[in-house]
């Protein structure tokens, strides 16, 4: 979104050059590795949401739909590895610096995109779960309208940002651009906007969960799986810090590789995440014997479906709980969770 210098010859004091001293190879690897890892997630997810639950919610598809924007993103960065993302300016075709740069525009805004079907699905999925709570349900409501908001603002700005738009990449056309100064502004709110979303993300859950009818060990266990998120806020905190060294070196192409190695952590790690709230349900539909009992244990206790199938009969006989009772037999947490607000939770 801003013009590169023309490539120069390195000084002495920075990396080696050719592919040594590029981050090719490491895309790659990061690329392949994580994409298989969340394909398997995302498939274990959308099975036992669709094949063992037999439905398929909003945030369901919003997480399917997370998973293709992830994997067009990565598509687009290993072609950008092609023409020359993750090398030195000077170690890049001048014919194929243009096409890098158009690519890298286009992954920005994927990656918006990406940021508001990912984190409204997992708000979403939250809203499943804890939606019974009417302090809960306007928490997270707020929550999606403000994410969804913010990121389309973003979005509109990045698309008007120059003009005509093509002068983002090419910058030797005609037509102006929106000062460097304001880009560096609204790169590092966004940064910092999405570091403080993705610990709200984290910790929203955590008060609901030790309200909950378990024993304290049981309750870290389920906060456990909700925590897993923080893998993600390292990451997006890691991207400000790698944003705020490297955002006024001329050699842009080089470090956006640095750059943006957090950023598909930061996503993917998300979508991980996202899928992990049903793996209980998918081990324990799946795994039989010792083996499955022991899993299910892992996430969840005995006593906790205990309560969830005490809390059964007292739901039943309550009309106002008539409705939520069938939804919440999709997912053991949410049993619980329902009985507990129902006794004087949040």
């Amino acid at each position: 979104m801003s013009a590169i210098a023309t490539p120069t010859p390195p000084p002495q004091t920075l990396p080696p050059t050719g592919e040594n001293g590029s981050y090719v190879v490491q895309n790659y690897v990061l690329h392949a590795v994580v994409l298989f890892f969340t394909t398997i997630c995302v498939g274990i997810r959308v099975y036992t949401r669709q094949c063992i639950k037999k439905f398929m919610g909003v945030d369901d598809y919003l997480c399917v739909a997370s998973w293709c924007l992830s994997v067009i993103f990565s598509g687009m960065l290993i072609a950008d590895n092609v023409n020359g993302y993750g090398r030195h300016m000077w170690d890049i075709d001048p014919t194929k610096l243009y096409m890098v740069l158009k690519l890298q525009f286009i992954d920005e805004h994927i990656y918006i995109v990406l940021l508001i079907t990912l984190k409204v699905s997992i708000l979403l999925t939250y809203k499943r779960i804890f939606g019974l709570s009417v302090c809960a349900r306007a928490q997270i409501w707020i929550a999606i309208t403000i994410v969804t908001i913010f990121y389309i603002l973003c979005l509109l700005l990045a698309l008007l940002w120059c003009k005509p738009l093509a002068k983002a990449w090419f910058p030797l056309l005609e037509g102006h651009c929106a000062p460097y100064d304001a880009h560096l502004v609204l790169g590092n709110a966004s940064g910092i906007f999405n570091v403080i979303t993705d610990f709200y993300i984290l910790v929203f859950p955590m008060p609901y969960v030790w309200r909950l009818n378990m024993k304290t060990r049981h309750k870290l266990r389920v906060m456990a799986v909700f925590g897993l998120g923080s893998f993600t806020c390292v990451c997006s905190i890691m991207r400000v810090v790698v944003t705020a060294k490297y955002i006024t070196n001329p050699d842009q192409i080089y470090y956006f590789a640095k750059y943006m190695a957090f950023v598909v952590l930061e996503i993917n790690i998300g979508l991980i995440c996202a899928c992990a709230l049903v793996f209980p349900a998918f081990f324990d539909a799946k795994l039989s014997g010792s083996l499955g009992s022991l899993v299910s244990r892992l996430w969840f206790s005995r006593s906790s479906s205990k309560v969830a199938s005490d809390s059964s009969t007292e739901l039943q006989s309550n009309r106002n709980f008539t409705s939520l009772h069938s939804a919440s037999e999709d997912d053991p947490w949410q049993t619980s969770v329902l009985t507990s607000m129902k006794s004087g939770g949040p």
